[in-house]
């Protein structure tokens, strides 16, 4: 875990997942895969090859990653995991129940999740907002970070002070100060939670954006970092209410045009584009993020050039080279 992250677009990392598996051609050279042995809590989570180390497939949790999210007073933009995958193969339902969990007893934060497994965050929260299987195991989630995890599997008891004060405070998280109401689920999603998508290339936005689309998130977003291809996001087709939609971004001064009407937010709020580093960084031309930074400028949303390729990555700082035009806006408006 890290505070005051190098990651421009964030305050601080914290692994809570850690391991994955490579999963498209954006994770070839896994900057975290390549490191992971360096570190006690992913050490055994790769082995070496011919072409160096490599993820097992296993993943291991770490829970103190969630206690020191919920132990920091000042509110931070958090960018959970940057070394294993929430939504992997391998971590459960019930896993992934204490990730929101911390997240909502935390609201001093803005807490970051990106994902390539779309298909299993948008199965996550298949049952919202129509459900309440979900709220409730969130809710038990709560108990064990606040409660059980201190007491060494010695169980609970609903006359013991600390249990008591665990429930208050999970009430008050999720909304509940008057007990279970019809109103409740109006929580969800969680205010300080963004979900995003890495899309490297126009097939992995037309595989994973039309799942960010239909996932209930405050701030829905893209990393497309490396992006190792041109990405067209107005010719992504997704569903909604039956019908066909084209385009992942809304159009110009039609917010509130029917394909947003069924979400609770309005289609993907921030763009990161950027290209590959480190020895064997595949190039990235420039004339790929332009016709990015265009949609989305034109549709209003916030977009971020992380850096460019150019021999060697250039960071932000150097982002006046970039073509005629661009004017970053770097956090999307919560608005």
């Amino acid at each position: 875990m890290a505070d005051n992250s190098k990651i421009v677009w964030c305050d601080a990392t914290l692994n809570y997942a850690n391991g994955c598996s490579l999963a498209s051609p954006g994770c070839t050279n896994c900057y975290a895969m390549k490191q992971a042995h360096r570190f006690p809590v992913r050490q055994g989570l790769t082995v070496q090859s011919k072409g160096g180390m490599v993820w097992t497939g296993e993943v291991r949790m770490n829970d103190k990653a969630l206690h020191q999210a919920i132990a920091w007073k000042r509110g931070r933009r958090i960018f959970w995991n940057a070394h294993g995958d929430l939504f992997h193969e391998k971590v459960t339902d019930a896993q992934i129940d204490r990730q929101f969990a911390a997240c909502a007893l935390s609201p001093q934060h803005t807490h970051m999740i990106l994902t390539k497994r779309s298909d299993r965050m948008r199965k996550y929260f298949s049952n919202w907002p129509d459900g309440s299987a979900r709220f409730w195991h969130i809710y038990s989630a709560i108990i064990d970070l606040l409660y059980l995890d201190g007491r060494a599997g010695q169980g609970w008891s609903s006359s013991d002070e600390g249990y008591k004060a665990a429930v208050k405070r999970a009430h008050e998280a999720l909304g509940m100060h008057e007990g279970w109401t019809a109103e409740t689920l109006k929580r969800w999603p969680l205010p300080n939670v963004w979900l995003g998508v890495s899309v490297e290339d126009q097939q992995r936005a037309d595989e994973r954006i039309p799942d960010l689309l239909a996932t209930p998130a405050a701030v829905r977003f893209i990393s497309a970092e490396p992006l190792l291809g041109p990405v067209d996001l107005g010719a992504v087709r997704w569903n909604v209410a039956g019908y066909t939609m084209i385009g992942a971004l809304p159009d110009p001064g039609e917010a509130d045009d029917f394909r947003w009407a069924h979400h609770e937010a309005q289609g993907i709020r921030w763009v990161i584009i950027g290209t590959e580093s480190g020895h064997h960084a595949r190039h990235m031309d420039n004339a790929w993020a332009q016709p990015i930074v265009d949609q989305c400028q034109a549709a209003g949303v916030a977009v971020m050039v992380k850096q460019l390729s150019s021999g060697t990555a250039r960071p932000l700082h150097d982002i006046e080279q970039f073509p005629e035009g661009l004017r970053i806006r770097e956090f999307p408006n919560h608005g």
